[in-house]
């Protein structure tokens, strides 16, 4: 039989259509057990148990895998045992590799779109993204920037705080409030806070520019007027591409999902970095160009 689904430790022995779903049958290729996990008793066959696991989807159509394992008992404690899965992550009832799937598309397509080339729930899908994004925030680190600007975002009718590297034209993170609280905590999480030398918003900041000199010691503050240089201009447009992502952006997404499909969009990040001389990748943030052009092509 002819292996469409290529997935190592199992051997497929049969293949049949139900709902628009493809279901493959598979045995485990070493499945044997012959010693208890719990007593390290001996064990005799007790039958065979079969299992259904999504899988990734051959040509848009969703697969399931009914996994045939044989189950022992132990002679000794009397316990049954069934090989274990390396090949499933347990709590989605789904293969590794579908769950990478979903983590590579998250960010760029639709939850719908997703669900009805893989099969999973909705729900499944966010729950699995939402562990993506905690993944992310734990390993990509943008470069801290020169030239911070200090902006507004609204995502789902509340303001929040924009923060820019506007040498670089690039989103930098996007806080959940307008506050200085939250303001000032993000300085004082950046790494390297000695590179920025200069910090751009408007009038507000203000009233907290003692504590971002104390946080920021080498960075001048510049408040947004009529007067015009370069830095200003940068500023300004940078808050109207930020005015017109707000304007193009979904209300189907709670603000986590739809901050990481702003920061951590795979091209977006690509666009907004560098290769450095050592050959390794310098992330600035998330181009705010290409961010728009995301938004309004999908």
């Amino acid at each position: 039989m002819i292996d469409v689904i290529k997935l190592q430790g199992v051997t497929p022995i049969d293949y049949r259509n139900e709902n628009g779903d493809i279901i493959a049958t598979v045995v485990l290729n070493d499945g044997e057990i012959d010693i208890c996990p719990n007593c390290g008793g001996k064990l005799y066959k007790h039958g065979q148990r079969s299992n259904t696991f999504a899988d990734l989807p051959i040509q848009n159509q969703p697969v399931k895998l009914e996994v045939i394992r044989p189950r022992y008992r132990c002679k000794d404690c009397h316990a049954l045992v069934t090989a274990n899965l390396e090949f499933i992550d347990d709590k989605r009832r789904a293969t590794h590799r579908l769950v990478e799937f979903v983590q590579d598309n998250c960010l760029e397509k639709t939850f719908s779109e997703i669900a009805e080339a893989t099969g999973l729930a909705v729900n499944t899908i966010k729950s699995i993204t939402l562990d993506y994004i905690s993944q992310l925030e734990k390993t990509v680190q943008f470069e801290t920037p020169t030239i911070l600007g200090v902006n507004e975002l609204t995502i789902l009718d509340i303001k929040r705080t924009a923060v820019t590297n506007l040498s670089m034209n690039c989103l930098l993170d996007i806080l959940p409030k307008i506050n200085h609280t939250c303001i000032l905590s993000f300085l004082r999480e950046l790494s390297d806070r000695n590179k920025v030398e200069w910090v751009i918003g408007n009038k507000n900041l203000l009233k907290i520019e003692k504590d971002i000199k104390q946080i920021l010691p080498n960075a001048d503050l510049i408040i947004i007027s009529e007067s015009e240089n370069k830095l200003i201009e940068n500023y300004k447009q940078s808050h109207e591409q930020l005015n017109q992502i707000s304007l193009n952006l979904t209300r189907n997404y709670s603000f986590e999902v739809i901050r990481a499909k702003l920061l951590y969009n795979k091209f977006s990040r690509y666009v907004g970095s560098i290769n450095s001389q050592k050959n390794t990748q310098i992330e600035y943030g998330a181009n705010l160009n290409t961010t728009f052009e995301n938004l309004i092509n999908n």
